[in-house]
């Protein structure tokens, strides 16, 4: 071992950890001797260190958020990685004694690339990165399933919602909803114009397509690209514990959203060019427009939730109320596809 023996703390989810510690996990899977380790600087949780062996560059993931989060993200792991289209850190190797650390954890290979969002791009690379993570988009959406549904932690497999997928959706938002109202952060204008939407958009979900495989937090900060030869592509896929197979339009809100929204530079050259590149030689299916706005709502709704559950700082912005700040996301789909239904 290169380091220290002191314990280091390169998280305040983690705790402080020790060479030694590492050295352990590594030895558990044969991944060699402890070199180094560093703080990944990203997530919202800190659930990741970079470890450097002496056989490799590896992420070690810790301390679940919830007791079944490590298979249902290894499972989700396994079928992108048999897939093989979309490179995932694999084997995703889950060790969920806690006998080294005091909680299971996870040793993967690190994946190349830089994120998507990464500061240290040009205006210009930015656009270029937007749209190869439009087009790694519409690729991860090529898995499909034969069934909208979600991980179940009882048989480690995939299981059917119990409703049918729109009835499904709109059962979330209007849990939110409610929730958001009863909390005092929705007026009563904000439910009802929401309602109209989750109204007029449910049936839409029905009409979708083939369930495709739905990360369920597609950004920039969970999308690595890289560059060969002058041209960016999406290089790998992290963070993989909110996915289900169900709509397209889900994951396109989710990315969209995220670079319209006012903590990400109010970026809408670099939604219509995501945008842009994801519809690249395909037809919009019939609906589209309807179930982008009621996946742009929940996944609003969610960004509402977050924020007041952090309440680090006034959200919405501006003093607005939410319908003012969601209803530019809610028809953003306009900015990549003014004609869709």
């Amino acid at each position: 071992m290169t380091e220290t023996a002191n314990p280091r703390e390169y998280s305040r989810w983690l705790g402080a950890l020790s060479p030694e510690q590492f050295q352990a996990a590594l030895a558990r899977f044969d991944l060699g001797d402890f070199v180094a380790a560093a703080p990944t600087q990203v997530g919202w949780f800190g659930q990741t260190v970079f470890v450097t062996s002496t056989k490799g560059e590896y992420v070690l993931r810790g301390r679940p958020i919830d007791p079944w989060q490590f298979r249902k993200e290894r499972l989700a792991t396994a079928l992108l990685h048999e897939w093989g289209r979309v490179a995932v850190a694999h084997p995703y190797q889950v060790d969920e004694a806690a006998d080294i650390f005091g909680w299971p954890y996870v040793l993967m290979p690190r994946l190349p690339g830089v994120r998507g969002y990464d500061e240290s791009l040009t205006v210009g690379e930015r656009i270029w990165v937007a749209r190869a993570i439009g087009r790694h988009l519409a690729l991860m959406q090529e898995l499909t399933w034969d069934f909208a549904g979600e991980y179940d932690p009882v048989s480690d497999g995939l299981r059917p919602f119990g409703t049918a997928y729109g009835a499904w959706f709109a059962d979330d938002v209007r849990r939110t909803l409610a929730s958001m109202r009863e909390q005092g952060h929705l007026t009563a204008d904000d439910v009802a114009w929401s309602e109209e939407i989750v109204g007029r958009s449910e049936g839409a979900m029905e009409r979708g397509g083939r369930p495709c495989f739905v990360m369920g937090d597609y950004h920039p900060d969970n999308v690595l690209v890289s560059c060969d030869d002058g041209e960016w592509h999406g290089s790998g896929l992290v963070d993989l514990q909110n996915y289900h197979f169900g709509a397209r339009e889900v994951d396109l809100a989710r990315v969209v959203g995220v670079y319209l929204d006012w903590t990400h530079h109010k970026e809408p050259r670099l939604a219509r060019a995501l945008g842009e590149a994801y519809l690249e030689g395909s037809a919009h299916p019939p609906g589209f427009a309807a179930r982008y706005e009621l996946a742009m709502l929940r996944d609003r709704l969610g960004i509402l939730t977050f924020e007041k559950g952090r309440a680090l700082r006034p959200f919405p912005p501006y003093g607005w109320s939410f319908r003012e700040y969601a209803e530019r996301h809610v028809t953003s789909c306009r900015l990549f596809a003014p004609d869709a239904d």
